[in-house]
């Protein structure tokens, strides 16, 4: 029984590497991804609410708000190879227990707060926690209260303000969706009105709100736990059963742009839009999945996963992939996306994949003068591809398509969808390096839907050539590049025409009329013979 999972950084005697760590209770153990084995084990880390560090370590801060005293626990400082857990320059940690819990092996600090503030720790971010008595759950009738405590260091545990909200909806369900120190702001949402307050972290003051309702089925994320409205970029994020994304200025509450995730199949009982909820937030972009906590079997088809520009609401891809309520959420990492998809129960990776390109030249020994045929193939060959199922349909590789065709060329290649007709491949740049050692282009061409590519050239001095054959890569596929060569012989001489005199004018007149009258003389001299046999 692996227990709860929690992934982050550490130390080993490789150097720096990402261990797995889970947990059981109080009790963490490590596993070491390079050796495969347990590693270390620690004992008596504290409860409290979890944030990560700047480098992945796990900061756990616990906070009783009863007896007024807070912690902040670093798991870093636990085993690390300077920290005094071990003799420094000798870290070898295989097998040992180490007790988290004591002062000099993780807790950084231990202050005094006030006692009696209301409710709980809500949110935790760098430099500040966020307490409110906020229960979505529980029926709010007539205040609120909220409190904030600073972890800056050397102000820690110091009290920043505890106030309380006079709510507008009389009674109300209420929740903080999200906080954040970049905008100084954590955003309310009430449930009934489907509209949203914004206030100021550092002081608690109300900046904005109430915001336009949002689609009437929103209400249900709301009063549940299926709403996740997130800050990013100083945009704040919401929706959820109402398939419509709205994106407002976080610190101003106005609205910036909406998108609808609409159902073309129009198979959703509840509405003729996807339910969503956003994954992750990277390179200025929003990711949002569709997940279900009782999906309907057989699945409502083309649920997507989406890619939203945060600036424009413009779509940059969806691809049918559907989430699930019971497994992991989409994660980003190395510009490579991992998640589950549950329509086959497969789990994928999204990112920037290897090609190969192919090259061929006809004829290989040429004539000086005549056209070169270069033709080959440029595939996709992600390890995606190498499966039977690929395979099978396709025997001479992937071919590699265009960025604006990528979005339906995938759902084609690994989700059965309807092959695009109207595909366009990758360009080429064939180049030479002719005998005097001159490099230079001799032409472009684009493949086609096959992943074929072809063109002809015509060689510009005799001699040996090195073709090359280059797919520069696009945002989809790293470059990839050929090599071959082919010969070119100098041309045959064509044999030079027989010269001939001009005849004179004696040719031309005198010999033909001279021989013209030997032959009369010839034909009466044998005339006259036969006159003279015929006589008595």
């Amino acid at each position: 029984d692996f227990g709860q999972v929690v992934y982050f950084p550490g130390f080993n005697q490789h150097g720096v590497f990402d261990y797995l760590w889970t947990t059981s209770g109080s009790t963490w153990n490590a596993y070491d991804s390079i050796t495969g084995r347990w590693t270390y084990t620690m004992e008596g880390v504290p409860s409290g609410t979890r944030m990560y560090g700047p480098n992945g370590e796990i900061f756990i801060y616990t906070v009783d708000q009863r007896n007024g005293w807070m912690t902040m626990w670093n798991s870093s400082a636990v085993v690390a190879p300077n920290s005094g857990a071990v003799a420094q320059g000798s870290f070898n940690p295989q097998g040992q227990v180490y007790n988290a819990a004591r002062t000099a092996n993780g807790i950084a600090w231990n202050v005094t707060i006030p006692t009696g503030l209301p409710g709980s720790v809500d949110k935790v971010r760098e430099g500040i926690i966020l307490g409110t008595n906020f229960d979505k759950y529980t029926r709010s009738d007539d205040t609120i209260a909220m409190w904030a405590l600073s972890t800056e260091s050397g102000r820690e545990g110091t009290l920043l303000y505890n106030k309380n909200w006079t709510i507008p909806d009389n009674p109300g369900h209420y929740d903080v969706q999200d906080a954040d120190t970049e905008t100084d702001v954590f955003i309310v949402s009430a449930a009934e009105s489907r509209t949203y307050y914004g206030f100021r972290l550092s002081t608690g003051q109300q900046l904005w709100g109430p915001t336009q309702p949002q689609h009437y089925t929103d209400k249900w994320g709301l009063a549940s736990s299926n709403s996740w409205d997130n800050i990013a970029y100083g945009k704040f994020i919401s929706g959820n059963y109402g398939g419509i994304v709205y994106c407002r200025d976080a610190t101003t509450g106005q609205t910036i742009w909406t998108y609808n995730i609409t159902d073309i199949y129009h198979e959703n009982l509840q509405n003729n839009a996807w339910r969503f909820r956003p994954a992750f937030f990277a390179d200025g972009k929003v990711y949002l999945e569709n997940t279900e906590h009782n999906p309907y079997d057989p699945q409502h088809r083309g649920a997507p996963f989406l890619c939203l520009d945060m600036e424009t609401g413009e779509r940059v891809f969806e691809m049918p992939f559907r989430g699930s309520e019971w497994s992991s959420t989409p994660i980003i990492g190395d510009s490579i996306i991992a998640m589950y998809n549950n329509y086959d129960q497969r789990i994928y990776a999204l990112g920037k994949g290897p090609s190969d390109i192919t090259l061929e030249v006809s004829p290989q020994i040429s004539v000086n003068g005549n056209d070169v045929l270069v033709t080959g193939m440029v595939t996709d060959i992600s390890p995606g591809t190498n499966t039977y199922q690929l395979t099978a349909r396709f025997p001479n590789g992937v071919p590699a398509v265009s960025d604006a065709n990528m979005t339906q060329w995938m759902t084609y290649v690994y989700n059965q969808f309807e092959r695009p007709s109207d595909v366009t491949g990758v360009e080429v740049v064939v180049s030479v390096l002719d005998p005097n050692n001159n490099l230079y282009e001799v032409g472009r061409t684009t493949s086609d839907s096959t992943g074929l590519y072809s063109l002809m050239f015509t060689p510009e001095v005799p001699g040996k050539y090195t073709v090359i054959a280059t797919f520069e890569g696009s945002n989809s596929y790293y470059g990839s590049t050929a090599e071959t060569a082919c010969g070119i012989s100098d041309a045959q001489p064509t044999p030079a025409p027989q010269q001939t005199q001009p005849e004179s004018i004696a040719d031309q007149y005198f010999v033909p009329a001279i021989v013209g009258l030997f032959l009369a003389i010839i034909v009466v001299g044998l005339l006259i013979i036969l006159m003279i046999r015929k006589r008595p």
